[in-house]
């Protein structure tokens, strides 16, 4: 007779045997998806670290485009639109640097003329005889402050754009317009 311990033995090996197997299988099934899961995602990790660098500004580090894959594909069309994208911002520095320096060259012809026009405004002022000057039209231009006073003005920027027929001596305009 033999014993049931002794008799289930190989059974029991057997199944030991086929949970190690199955185990090792699993496992070595699990580290290839794992691996793959990688080999699959790393390179859209590479191109997300790439896009966050753009968005950051950075358009010097290129994407590795190593495979020939859509992912691939994508890394080459970034990099060039990367490159794009710094050669118009070159551009547009260098444009900006030279809108700056022509507005910084206006401001400064802008000041000489003020000054240039105080100057001749305090001449004209500082003159005791009436000044004025007119278009084509005969319309104010301006004048000097002596005359602006006589026209009854306190600015002589007040006459701009007056004719005789609007001044004080309007019934002697036509003396005026000869």
């Amino acid at each position: 007779k033999v014993d049931q311990a002794e008799a289930l033995a190989p059974a029991r090996a057997f199944g030991w045997s086929v949970v190690l197997i199955s185990g090792l299988a699993l496992l070595a099934t699990v580290s290839l998806a794992l691996l793959l899961a990688r080999m699959i995602t790393w390179p859209l990790r590479a191109l997300h670290e790439s896009v966050r660098r753009f968005a950051e500004g950075n358009f010097q580090e290129p994407l590795l485009a190593s495979s020939g894959d859509e992912v691939g594909r994508l890394a080459r069309e970034f990099n060039q639109m990367a490159a794009r994208v710094a050669e118009r911002t070159a551009e547009l520095v260098k444009a900006n640097d030279s809108l700056q320096a022509e507005n910084a060259e206006r401001h400064r012809a802008e000041e000489a003329l003020r000054a240039s026009q105080q100057l001749i405004e305090g001449i004209l002022n500082a003159i005791p005889v009436r000044i004025f000057w007119k278009d084509k039209n005969l319309i104010y231009l301006g004048c000097n402050a002596a005359l602006a006073r006589d026209a009854g003005f306190a600015d002589p920027k007040d006459i701009i754009g007056k004719d005789d027929y609007q001044m004080g001596w309007r019934d002697q305009a036509e003396l005026y317009r000869a």
